[in-house]
Formats: structure tokens, sequence, C-alpha cells
């Protein structure tokens, strides 16, 4: 198969875990299940035949609540597996405040024959152990079974892969499986790939050079050149990420103050990305974007196609109807009535061609959640006394 085309496939099986955005609490997995099935036969013209065959397994910090971490393992008949990691779920504070954006220190890397000085961000290491402590329920496929255990039972080539937060962790997952093939793989017949779109940098110069030699060429990094996730957390990149856009749209003092107080964040550690080679999208601006009430509104815009949407035309996906069949089959489903309103907007707003809509809708299907949601979770989350 063709890079591009390539390219295009997994970045569309790696999107399928981001269905647990509308989901919230009992049994995400045997909920979540079905629509990844159903999802998979719809776009079966596509991407060919894949069926699930570990998970969906979910990490959450709050009981009941949102699915802070998600990840399925699909199987094609040609014997293909594909591990497939979900981004930063919008209503995650762990993955906003922890996993994203904790950056102001690095962990040695301690797998493998890594160097010394290799060091992974704190927030980074935080979503690999959930992902490592995952266990699917009864209830779905590979149940109380780790990815790592799931992996060993039958030797198949493996592709691991994720979009954003997603793309952060599926190249680390990639090197943890790597560094400790001696634990599950000894005879070494399970061959890794690892494609990480719209990914930040995951760690210093040291540890992005032991990724890249542990994974070799079946690294792959895919960066859409007007995004600007893959700019962190490289001091040099973030600063020029203030006229990224510039002179089509106007620069914002307050987007360049929001930059400054994102490379403050990093606490001075210096930061690398992997992939010598990465596969670099030529993306370009979307003018029927802009023209909101300030620059700043449509810088905002601007990076939020840039980093979602702007992906799919880029790769040569085309799953607008696609993904509209897929919600409306969430919608009949059973769940309660608050999250058939969200799936219903969901739908309404893909059902336009190509993803067209989602930054703005994704913005309303949020706060939508969080007017919904946020009473609820304060009264979980939040000791007695210092509620009102």
């Amino acid at each position: 198969m063709p890079e591009h085309t390539l390219a295009g496939r997994n970045l569309l099986l790696s999107f399928l875990p981001n269905f647990n955005v509308p989901l919230l609490g009992p049994q995400l997995e045997e909920r979540l299940l079905p629509l990844l099935q159903k999802t998979l036969q719809i776009l079966r013209p596509q991407i060919g035949r894949w069926r699930v065959v570990w998970g969906p397994a979910i990490y959450r910090i709050v009981p009941l609540g949102i699915a802070d971490n998600t990840m399925v393992v699909l199987e094609n008949d040609a014997g293909e597996r594909f591990v497939s990691i979900a981004g930063t779920h919008p209503l995650s504070l762990f993955a906003w405040f922890i996993e994203d954006f904790q950056v102001d220190e690095m962990f040695p890397w301690l797998e493998g024959d890594a160097p010394p000085g290799a060091m992974i961000a704190e927030g980074t290491l935080a979503g690999l152990r959930a992902l490592q402590g995952m266990v699917p329920p009864a209830a779905v496929p590979g149940a109380h079974t780790t990815l790592r255990d799931f992996l060993s039972t039958t030797p198949r080539p493996t592709t691991i892969a994720g979009h954003s937060l997603g793309g952060a962790l599926a190249p680390v997952l990639g090197l943890w499986l790597s560094d400790t093939r001696s634990h599950w793989d000894p005879q070494h017949q399970v061959s890794l790939d690892v494609w990480a779109y719209a990914s930040p940098a995951p760690g210093n110069p040291a540890f992005a050079r032991h990724l890249n030699a542990q994974l070799g060429d079946g690294l792959h990094r895919v960066a859409n050149q007007l995004d600007v996730v893959p700019s962190g957390w490289q001091v040099d990149e973030l600063a020029r990420l203030k006229a990224l856009y510039a002179p089509d749209i106007e620069r914002s003092p307050l987007w360049d103050s929001i930059i400054d107080i994102t490379i403050a964040a990093t606490n001075g550690q210096r930061f690398a990305q992997i992939d010598e080679s990465p596969m670099i999208l030529e993306g370009t601006l979307d003018m029927g974007r802009v023209g909101g009430r300030s620059a700043l509104t449509d810088i905002i815009t601007q990076l939020l196609y840039q980093h979602t949407a702007a992906y799919f035309a880029l790769t040569g996906v085309d799953l607008g109807v696609a993904l509209g069949q897929a919600l409306d089959e969430l919608q009949r489903t059973h769940e309660p009535e608050c999250e058939r309103t969200v799936m219903r907007r969901m739908r309404q707003s893909t059902w336009a061609r190509s993803l067209h809509g989602i930054p703005r809708d994704l913005l309303r299907v949020t706060l939508h959640h969080l007017r919904r949601r946020a009473p609820a979770l304060l009264r979980t989350v939040t000791p007695n006394r210092w509620r009102s």
C-alpha cells in the first residue's frame, strides 16, 4: 500500500477510540464496543475488514466518570494487528493538565538499554502508565489481559497509532514494548510499526535518539506544517507559532502571551521531536474560517482545524457520511437522554463532508457536556468541607 494511502487508513483507524467522548457512567467498555464494531462495518469499503480482538480498555480517574484514556486492538483478515490510542478527551482534567501539559519535569527512561541521559516528560510517562495497566473487563474481547500479555499470545505484525495525545503515547508505548521485548516476545516474532499523528515531543534529545534507534524504519511521524501541536514542547519551535498564520491572519498580542506562557511552562526543559524523516503534510489556511470577532478568534479557529480535520483532508480521507452513520448508531442505543442529545448534535454537525465543522462543533458539544456534567463531577471529586 502506498505510504500516503496507508497514512490515511491508519489515521482513520487511530481515530476510532475517540468515540468514547459522549459516554459516561458504568460499563463504558461494553457500551463502546458495539459502536466500534458498527463503525468498522460502515468503514469497510475504505479500510477493509477489521474486527475488535482486545478491548476497548479504559482508564479513568473518577469512578463512573468519563474515559480519561481509551485503547483498543483491531485485527484484519491478513492477520495484521492495530493498537489504536485515543487522543485527549475534551473533558478530561487528567488528560489536559497531566498528560498534555505537565512538561515542567522529566524522569529517566529506565527500560532496555537506554542511555543514562534519556528523559521523558512527566505527563507522557503518566499516560504510558495508564496504558500499561489497562485490562478489559469480562464482557469484551481480551478480558482480564494486559495489552503486552495479549500481544504475546499469538505473534502478529502490529501497528500502534494515535492522534494528538494518542500520537504522543503511541511511540512511547512502542518503545516500551521494544525495550521489554524479552518479557513478551523473546523470539522477536512481532514486528512493530508506529504512526504518530499531530504529536508533541515526548522527551529530551537523548530520549528521541533512543526511540528513533529502537523503532527504526517502523517509526512514522505525520505532521501538518500549519498545526501548532507538533511544535510542543520545543522552545524555538513554540516561539515561531506567534506568527504562524501571519500575514493572512492578523497577529494577536493575547496569542503571543499564550505562547510565552506555554514556553514558561516547560521550565527550561529541553525537548526534541522524534523521527528524523517525518511525513510533513503541506497544509493550507482555510480562509473560510477567517473573519471572527477578533484576531485571537481567527487564530484559535484555524489551529483547531489544522490540528484535526485538516489531517483527514491532507491524507485523502473522506469520512463525513461514515461518521454521521456511526453517530446515528450510537444515538439509537440505550444511552441516557443527555448523551443522546449530545450525539444528535454531533451527528448533525459531522454529517457535513470530511469533518468540515469539527472544531466549532466539538467546542459546542464540550460546552453542552460541561453544563450537564460539571455539578455531578464536582460533587464526586470535591471534599465536603470545600463545597458551598
